[in-house]
């Protein structure tokens, strides 16, 4: 949720749609949101591939998935659930 919460607000605030600058301008401030998007997204993955190998973590977001104010996506799109990451084998 921050990091969704994050980008939303960026978005919002930055509003590239409302340029004064231009058309150009506008399509150059998307992009640009969208990359930064894009690196949240990847950073908020990782973050949960790492968490998950962790059982107490694992109870945590099955539970979220169930009873979390998003668990109706969820629900609806398989892909938002969570399914936990492959296990690092950290004794070597």
């Amino acid at each position: 949720p921050a990091y969704i919460t994050k980008c939303l607000a960026w978005w919002l605030i930055f509003m590239p749609y409302i340029s004064s600058h231009g058309v150009l301008d506008a399509v150059r401030q998307s992009v640009m949101l969208a990359l930064l998007s894009m690196i949240y997204f990847m950073r908020a993955k990782t973050e949960e591939r790492h968490l998950s190998q962790d059982a107490v973590y694992i109870h945590y977001a099955h539970y979220i998935d169930q009873y979390g104010i998003f668990s109706g996506l969820g629900r609806r799109f398989s892909w938002l659930k969570f399914k936990p990451g492959r296990l690092l084998n950290l004794s070597n």
